[in-house]
């Protein structure tokens, strides 16, 4: 994933680790990767606590090398586990935001998807916005349905141009 590369990065840390951080971060802000961007700010905190908390711990109490790496590798592991977390529930809530928004539309943003899907699919329909007999049997040829209200026409077109028929 995006951001545990920047959590093993950020395992230096140190100024110029934060500063990789910072600047991958801003990365995925510019690519689009807003999900990312919060999972991996979520990540990076928990690797920081679980570092401080584990060195104040393990580390200042002994002097041992594989103690050391395997708090790092603990942080690591804690950091990605929780960026995880995030990325998945942001993932979701997307997906919430998504049907909400297609259950929202108006029959007219309906019937200008219809004939969206029939022009592009080569039916010679017209986007007018308008619920005709020729938009409907279009249609009706296109999705294979015989139904005749718009919502059912749209939620058959859909599934048909999502390959789901």
């Amino acid at each position: 994933m995006d951001f545990l590369l920047g959590l093993i990065i950020a395992a230096a840390t140190s100024l110029e680790g934060l500063a990789v951080v910072i600047l991958i971060a801003a990365a995925m802000v510019i690519f689009s990767a807003f999900n990312a961007t919060i999972a991996f700010a979520a990540g990076y905190i928990v690797f920081c606590i679980a570092t401080w908390l584990l060195y104040v711990i393990i580390i200042c109490n002994t002097n041992n090398r594989f103690m050391i790496i395997a708090s790092l590798a603990v942080s690591l592991t804690l950091g990605y586990l929780a960026a995880d977390a995030v990325y998945e529930r942001e993932q979701a809530k997307d997906a919430e935001r998504e049907v909400q928004k297609q259950q929202n539309m108006t029959q007219q943003d309906k019937v200008y998807y219809i004939q969206r899907s029939l022009m592009f699919s080569g039916y010679g329909v017209m986007i007018d916005g308008k619920w005709g007999k020729k938009t409907m049997q279009a249609a009706q040829k296109y999705s294979g349905s015989s139904a005749t209200s718009i919502d059912e026409l749209y939620e058959a077109v859909r599934a048909k141009k999502e390959g789901r028929r």
